[in-house]
């Protein structure tokens, strides 16, 4: 199969967990925690109605980062490790700011 397929389906597919997440229970649960990248722009679109577009944005998302997948490339592009390292230090950081939240509630 052609790689620019494979990425198609596999982006595609992106849209199952994402419309679940948004969609399926209404509230968070312990398997559709209701994610940040679907839930913050359904709240920037609810006002024009346009909840169900927050779908399609870890699609979009993943094509935009990875657009050497639908040559074929295999290499990771280096924004990944960049973002890697940036969301590990701003967790770290969220983690021991909230600890007095933790032993207080």
């Amino acid at each position: 199969m052609k790689p620019a397929w494979v990425t198609l389906i596999c982006g595609l597919l992106l849209l199952i967990p994402a419309a679940a997440g948004l969609f399926l229970t209404g509230v968070p649960t312990v398997l559709i925690p209701l994610p940040a990248l679907t839930i913050v722009p359904a709240f920037l679109l609810d006002a024009l109605h346009l909840q169900a577009v927050a779908v399609v944005i870890p699609t979009i998302l993943f094509f935009v980062w990875t657009p050497g997948l639908f040559r074929g490339s295999k290499a990771m592009p280096k924004r990944t490790y960049v973002l890697f390292v940036i969301t590990t230090v701003l967790s770290v950081i969220w983690f021991i700011g909230g600890w007095k939240y933790r032993l207080r509630y």
